[in-house]
């Protein structure tokens, strides 16, 4: 399952798992968080890795775990916005949590 957690008072985004809706290389909804993602890098210019790659506090190794600046903060509501449909649309796949 992907677990992704937003941030909004930060802005952070933190994306971690395999969706494991189809076998790797043809999973649609890894691929759209993915897109998600690599979408949120090129608007929010400022942001910066939270975490090096490795294992998180959690254990869980993140595939993106970004942080932005002021600025950034309406890139990272739209990429979570993503994220909240993609939960909705494959609940078993997407886990999709606020932290404020």
């Amino acid at each position: 399952m992907i677990a992704a957690l937003y941030e909004p008072g930060v802005p952070a985004l933190r994306v971690s798992g395999h969706a494991q809706y189809a076998p790797k290389g043809a999973d649609i909804v890894c691929a759209a968080a993915s897109v998600l993602m690599y979408a949120l890098l090129e608007a929010a210019g400022g942001a910066e890795e939270l975490e090096p790659p490795g294992q998180t506090a959690d254990g869980v190794a993140p595939l993106f775990a970004l942080r932005g600046g002021e600025g950034d903060r309406e890139a990272f509501r739209v990429v979570a916005g993503g994220f909240r449909l993609l939960a909705r649309q494959f609940p078993e796949n997407v886990k999709f949590e606020v932290r404020e």
